[in-house]
């Protein structure tokens, strides 16, 4: 299990891509960013 911390607000809304290697955040704002989680 992987812990990362992307901003210092509230994350509103994630999902995943089919094969889980990308997630998708949207912070309380209308842009997204998709970020690949790496795993330690």
């Amino acid at each position: 299990m992987s812990l990362h911390q992307f901003l210092l607000e509230p994350i509103t809304c994630h999902a995943w891509n089919r094969d889980r290697t990308q997630i998708a955040i949207s912070p309380n704002n209308h842009p997204s960013s998709s970020k690949r989680p790496v795993t330690v």
